[in-house]
């Protein structure tokens, strides 16, 4: 297992209901794992997770990307 922070950006934020939190995953989990883990815990986002961007460690993300354990993924909706 390994424990990741998500930090939350402008709409993502108000839809989430949270600025900042931090979960649990798979080693080897990746950026789409993450968004199927976001839209269950954070219902507000699931009509909209597939739609935002993910940074890791503040660099963009591809949805196969395998995340790294400690990082911080930031959720970014779309302007």
């Amino acid at each position: 297992m390994m424990n990741i922070s998500v930090r939350f950006v402008d709409t993502a934020k108000k839809l989430a209901g949270t600025h900042k939190t931090s979960i649990e995953l798979e080693a080897g989990a990746t950026i789409d794992t993450l968004r199927k883990v976001l839209a269950s815990k954070y219902p507000g986002l699931a009509d909209r997770i597939d739609a935002m961007q993910m940074a890791i460690d503040d660099d963009f993300a591809r949805s196969d990307q395998a995340i790294p354990d400690g990082s911080e993924i930031s959720v970014i909706p779309n302007i």
